[in-house]
């Protein structure tokens, strides 16, 4: 993947990926749905759970303060 916008552009490799047999799928490939990853989005500050927005960031902690 290439992003122009940083200052000195780099690219990212995926290595050495681990996984649950419960998020796998019949061929050994990871199911992100059965992940129930949640991922910050720092474009739109969002954190979006595969596709929806699920909370803000800086934001969500204020109940526990």
């Amino acid at each position: 993947m290439f992003f122009p916008f940083f200052h000195k552009p780099f690219r990212f490799k995926r290595f050495c990926v681990a996984a649950d047999d419960s998020v796998l799928t019949d061929n050994g490939k990871i199911d992100v749905l059965k992940t129930g990853m949640i991922l910050y989005d720092p474009f739109g500050t969002n954190y979006v759970s595969l596709g929806q927005i699920v909370g803000k960031p800086w934001r969500e902690g204020r109940k526990f303060m």
